[in-house]
């Protein structure tokens, strides 16, 4: 179904959403970032973050610094606080479980503004903490989350941005088989056209219908719609041969040579380059890697501890290109030699993801070579290896 919204119904369907929703938006700082923030409910807070919202449009489209994964896994949480009670039966207890401390658990997580690539990086985190495992803590706060895209007219980082490589933007069509529930695609100064895809989207529309005038019908406005699509594609400067890439790791990865030839001479580029500061990691939408520790409190006596004991367990970012990452308690490091953590990184995006998912989980956002420090990328290595095979 096809709907316009006027620019001015914006601001009110934002008042009316955070009612029921816990919208998150991303918001412009005064150092001219722009970071997703949850919108407060009072009507006086709230008028102060209208004015700073981000939304895409073909004059203004910022990237958020932080990718939407740290609103259900941020870079540091608090899984519980736990402590010990007698010393003599030295009794656990669990003191505050986990909860999503940041928002209200009654109501589910309405993204309003993010891009088309960053909701496919959802679907891939969201995909990692249920496989196998279910994780409490990222599926407690991301359960009945919904999103309201707002496709790229422009690229946010036209030297970095290559979503229409990856197939994750700049917008998204159902025409292609892309899977989303509301999308707004700006039509000019004055609205949007807003697409749905699911019958959850249709269902947001119907509550909210006041603000929304239906265009099903109206050919020339799905003409248009068209139109915008495809000059959007056609802005997007940065191109690499992205599905090159994935035979190229799926053919090292079935012959096992992976530490050999090609795939290693560019590992090894990379990774003389490469300053391990772990930027790329932190900034990529749908990198996972977290350690966990222990900070306790106790008394020592005599080299003995006393009770009570107490303590926090809380879960953090970490980064597979790190050299701790990997290290053994017996000092041993499977992934000593910096190529090989290198290899890591981009074996997962492009190779072990693909088998696992049956997708790369790379979306082409850009953000790691706009944070790296010495010009790296996944496009980057996707060109290095694709320029280069059967040279």
């Amino acid at each position: 179904m096809l709907y316009f919204i006027e620019q001015t119904n914006i601001k009110n369907l934002i008042i009316d959403l955070v009612k029921r929703w816990n919208v998150v938006a991303p918001i412009e700082q005064d150092g001219k970032d722009v970071l997703l923030e949850k919108l407060p409910e009072s009507s006086e807070k709230l008028e102060k973050y209208l004015g700073r919202i981000s939304l895409n449009s073909k004059t203004a489209n910022k990237q958020t610094l932080i990718p939407p994964k740290e609103i259900f896994f941020p870079q540091s949480e608090l899984m519980f606080t736990y402590s010990t009670h007698s010393t003599a039966k030295k009794e656990f207890k669990i003191e505050s479980p986990a909860s999503t401390t940041d928002t209200d658990t009654a109501k589910p997580v309405l993204f309003f503004g993010i891009k088309p690539c960053d909701y496919y990086a959802l679907n891939i985190t969201g995909s990692f903490f249920k496989n196998g495992f279910e994780d409490f803590y990222y599926l407690s706060k991301s359960k009945n989350y919904l999103a309201l895209i707002f496709g790229c007219i422009t690229p946010p980082e036209p030297e970095s941005c290559f979503c229409s490589s990856a197939g994750t933007g700049p917008v998204l069509s159902k025409e292609k088989g892309q899977d989303f529930d509301i999308q707004f695609i700006e039509e000019n100064a004055g609205g949007y056209f807003v697409e749905t895809g699911t019958d959850r989207g249709d269902e947001f529309i119907k509550a909210n219908s006041r603000y929304f005038k239906d265009l099903s019908d109206r050919k020339s406005s799905v003409k248009r719609l068209k139109d915008i699509k495809e000059r959007a594609f056609k802005n997007i400067e940065l191109s690499v041969d992205f599905e090159k890439a994935l035979t190229i790791m799926e053919e090292g990865a079935r012959s096992g040579d992976t530490s050999t030839g090609l795939l290693n001479s560019v590992y090894g580029k990379i990774a003389d380059r490469c300053i391990y500061c772990g930027s790329c990691l932190y900034a990529c939408p749908t990198c996972t890697c977290f350690n966990i520790y222990d900070s306790t409190e106790s008394t020592v006596v005599a080299s003995e501890r006393t009770f009570p004991l107490n303590g926090e367990r809380v879960r953090v970012w970490d980064a597979c290109v790190f050299s701790g990452y990997t290290r053994e308690a017996s000092g041993h490091n499977p992934r000593g030699e910096s190529y090989t953590r290198a290899a890591r990184r981009y074996e997962h995006k492009l190779k072990y993801d693909p088998a696992v998912y049956g997708r790369s989980s790379c979306t082409g956002c850009g953000r790691c070579l706009t944070a790296c420090p010495v010009n790296i990328g996944m496009s980057t290595f996707i060109r290095e290896i694709t320029e280069n095979h059967e040279k």
